[in-house]
């Protein structure tokens, strides 16, 4: 008769300020939750447990202030831990006062819509956005350049020997500081960074600047 619609039931509050609630679920909390829209601090969030059937929901006292449940005359005022059945037609109401008053009814339930397919995204290729929880999407964010593509590092110049020098070794090494120019002509001084580093150390030097040594660069007191 209802073509895809289901039977299901539902609590429609007397109060149009309140939302109806829906009980698909086999077990609902009834109470100061956002289901409801209750705010009443005389309401307890679980203020009655209920236990969805076919046609009947049982109803379970959670709340200090406990409910009443309504079947025309009859009215049943239930204690904390109190189990009782709500039919069809009847009302449960949250306070004693009267107030927060759901009648139980039964009727066609249109069906949750289906959510729409996604795109399986590439597990090779990278998207161009990102996907929020939302489901807006944003820009994905470039990734910051690394100090190493933005400063490389100076590569440091390698001395080479250049197997047609046959000059000996300075044996005083890197404490040598004979500067004349006939020195460096005579003796290889491989701690200085390149051979044109020593020919132009030597170039600034005059030849009378220090007493020549034949023995291999003796430093003068």
């Amino acid at each position: 008769f209802f073509s895809g619609q289901s039977m299901a039931l539902a609590l429609v509050p007397e109060d149009s300020d309140f939302r109806t609630i829906s009980l698909q679920d086999p077990t609902v909390a009834l109470g100061r939750n956002l289901a409801s829209g209750i705010t009443d601090p005389n309401v307890s969030r679980n203020h009655a447990s209920l236990e969805v059937k076919e046609d009947h929901v049982v109803v379970t006292a959670q709340g200090m202030n406990a409910p009443m449940l309504v079947h025309g005359d009859d009215v049943c005022i239930m204690e904390k831990g109190q189990t009782q059945v709500l039919k069809v037609g009847g009302a449960i109401v949250l306070l004693q006062t009267g107030k927060y008053k759901y009648t139980l009814v039964k009727g066609p339930v249109e069906p949750a819509p289906e959510a729409p397919l996604r795109r399986r995204s590439s597990l090779i290729e990278p998207q161009p956005y990102e996907e929020e929880k939302d489901g807006h999407k944003r820009p994905r964010a470039e990734p910051a350049p690394t100090v190493e593509a933005v400063c490389p590092p100076a590569k440091k110049a390698k001395r080479t020997h250049d197997p047609t020098d046959i000059r000996p070794l300075c044996r005083y090494g890197v404490d040598c500081y004979r500067h004349d120019k006939r020195h460096f002509e005579e003796f290889r001084h491989p701690h200085l960074p390149t051979t044109t580093s020593e020919q132009d150390m030597a170039e600034e030097c005059s030849d009378d600047e220090a007493p020549d040594d034949a023995d291999g660069g003796a430093c003068p007191p």
